[in-house]
């Protein structure tokens, strides 16, 4: 018994009186000493009872061992309801998602793969106890838009991947310029014919001609050719979003409308388009609303052709 843990005592009273009385009762103690009028020993937690009744001015001064250390435990009540706490905190926080980045081509796909998330009542911040599960929901309920789609969690954050199903289509080469849409600085070209009138790190403006159809031949002569490709610039948007204010947490409320914005960004964007930089300019509460206005660095295609 004394591997799992003893009493540990404190008794005044005459020394053989007290061993004699330990050999009537058939008590197992350790470690007898003696000081001046005062006996300390270690028994059985079994004894404790019989110990008690038969010396009611006994004193306990500790338990050891496993009981001992069970009983400390057992009697700080609120460490134990911190450490539960805590526990509960961090699963809870491990499976929380509270950013979701959707990757793929086209506006259109990403749309559907945020519309149907929304529809399974994963928006942000949600629980996410397996994303297997919502993985397998979303393969399912997208099977004749998508090849496959993949669910990766890193911490709080969740990536959705896709494949669309491809469609064949025939491709129409046209002698159209390339004009600009909206102003920006020119960060790069996907270019398969046509004449570049601007160069990476221009800035220009909504109407600017962009890829020409008109390229000069040896003679220096004007040729008209065809244009086919896009031109990438960074651009800039600012956005604001509000949804009726309720009882959630101010934080919840947060990430709600930040994510809202985000989705509605990335609805707008198209194949190669992305997000660049976030900043949020102010973040308001009232008694009817809440609203959160933003300022977004994109990278977009702002060529399109000319008449």
């Amino acid at each position: 018994m004394n591997k799992f843990g003893l009493d540990y005592w404190s008794l005044d009273f005459n020394l053989n009186v007290f061993l004699q009385t330990v050999k009537t009762h058939n008590w197992t103690v350790y470690g007898i000493r003696q000081q001046k009028d005062t006996i300390t020993f270690y028994a059985s937690v079994l004894n404790r009872n019989d110990l008690i009744k038969t010396y009611p001015h006994i004193i306990h001064l500790k338990t050891t061992g496993v009981i001992g250390m069970l009983l400390r435990t057992f009697k700080q009540l609120d460490r134990l309801i911190a450490a539960g706490a805590a526990a509960a905190l961090w699963l809870l926080l491990s499976s929380t998602v509270f950013n979701i980045e959707i990757l793929g081509e086209g506006t259109v796909n990403r749309t559907l793969i945020a519309d149907t998330l929304v529809q399974l009542q994963a928006m942000p911040p949600f629980q996410l106890t397996d994303k297997n599960v919502l993985k397998q929901q979303l393969n399912e309920e997208l099977k004749r838009s998508f090849t496959w789609i993949e669910v990766e969690q890193n911490g709080s954050k969740l990536k959705v991947r896709f494949l669309p199903k491809k469609t064949v289509e025939k491709e129409e080469l046209t002698r159209n310029e390339l004009i600009a849409q909206k102003d920006g600085v020119i960060a790069s070209f996907d270019l398969q014919h046509g004449e570049k009138c601007v160069k990476i790190n221009d800035v220009v403006k909504k109407g600017d001609l962009l890829v020409s159809n008109i390229l000069l031949d040896s003679m220096n002569l004007p040729e008209e050719i065809y244009v086919k490709g896009r031109v990438f610039a960074y651009t800039w948007s600012d956005f604001s979003v509000e949804m009726p204010n309720n009882s959630l947490p101010e934080g919840v409320q947060f990430f709600q409308l930040l994510f809202q914005a985000r989705r509605i960004i990335s609805e707008e964007l198209g194949e190669d388009e992305k997000i660049v930089s976030e900043n949020i300019l102010q973040f308001s509460v009232n008694d009817d609303k809440i609203k959160m206005d933003l300022h977004y660095t994109l990278l977009e295609d702002i060529s399109s052709p000319g008449e």
